[in-house]
């Protein structure tokens, strides 16, 4: 009952706040005018992923002061989520630098990982700098994965809401409480939200609400308790396969291209899919399919009916496959 209540209270949140951001007045609202790589054809409203952050950042708070979840994984979520929600309201109110967002991002990822490394260390035996350097990496591109991948209605708002409704079943499966916690209130939040941003969207969710997901999710991916001997990193890879498999694969094309990658672009896979036909609220509904039919009995079964790592190949292999026969990162 006390997790539906938490799961109830970060949609009534995230709800209300999105629609005081569609009622603000025309000359405090922010707007995303289309353009020739816009994947939608009319002016609408956009940082409506500030509905998030209140909402997931309340509830970490509210879920720390009564003891549920430790203040060291509060502690992270918020202040490493305030900067990476802030910079990127900075760029959907007025266009930043790559090199100060990826700045920002470096830096609250590379303090993250500092405070996590013991503990990945100790867990998968393997040097702490090198824990350090993967987690940094890990935070950063998980980061500009939602961003990527925000591009068309409903989708990362469909991928935030099944990675934590499953993550939350998974980590309740293998007694990680905490995580179990603030996946609820990311897919409470998420679906909030996701009821004014699916297909017609009245608003969008911005650099400030895909940045924050990305934090969130990456950290709840590569949290290990402390004395806790679980974890929840080869669940949570399978579980972000669509995302990943679909920015790794378009980003490889468009790296043997020769094109610059920082550039704005129509080339991943499910915008392919649009361009073929497919309407927005379609394609959002296929990732929801695949992440609650495929990846998440998959997420699953690994680590106790099948291997890890056979898990992970058949999460991606299908994906990658999927993105070359829609010709991922290329014009034609």
């Amino acid at each position: 009952m006390l997790l539906f209540l938490s799961l109830l209270l970060s949609f009534i949140v995230s709800l209300v706040v999105t629609k005081a951001l569609i009622s603000l007045p025309p000359r405090f609202q922010l707007v995303d005018r289309p353009n020739a790589r816009s994947s939608h054809k009319n002016p609408t409203l956009r940082g409506g992923g500030l509905a998030i952050v209140v909402s997931v950042l309340c509830g970490a708070l509210l879920l720390a002061l009564s003891g549920i979840v430790s203040w060291k994984l509060s502690g992270l979520l918020v202040l490493g989520g305030l900067p990476i929600a802030a910079v990127g309201l900075m760029d959907d109110i007025r266009s930043r630098s790559t090199s100060l967002r990826l700045t920002v991002q470096l830096f609250v990822s590379g303090i993250t990982a500092c405070l996590l490394r013991a503990e990945i260390a100790t867990y998968f035996g393997i040097a702490p700098i090198a824990a350090l350097l993967l987690a940094t990496l890990f935070l950063c591109w998980m980061i500009n994965l939602f961003n990527f991948m925000d591009g068309i209605d409903g989708i990362a708002g469909v991928q935030a809401l099944s990675v934590a409704l499953l993550g939350a079943f998974l980590c309740h499966q293998r007694t990680l409480p905490e995580q179990t916690w603030l996946f609820l209130a990311i897919g409470g939040a998420a679906a909030g939200f996701l009821i004014f941003n699916w297909q017609p969207a009245r608003i969008f969710m911005g650099d400030v609400g895909s940045g924050f997901l990305g934090f969130a999710l990456g950290l709840l991916i590569l949290w290990v308790p402390e004395y806790s001997g679980r974890h929840f990193l080869d669940a949570g890879l399978i579980l972000m396969a669509v995302f990943v498999a679909d920015t790794a694969y378009t980003l490889i094309r468009r790296v043997l291209r020769g094109e610059r990658v920082h550039q704005a672009h129509r080339t991943h896979a499910y915008q392919k899919a649009t361009q073929r036909g497919l309407s927005h609220a379609k394609v959002a509904a296929f990732v929801l399919r695949i992440n609650v039919l495929w990846l998440g009995p998959l997420a699953f079964a690994s680590g106790h009916l099948i291997n890890p790592w056979l898990a992970l190949a058949l999460a991606y292999v299908p994906l990658f496959l999927t993105a070359k026969y829609l010709k991922a990162g290329t014009e034609s």
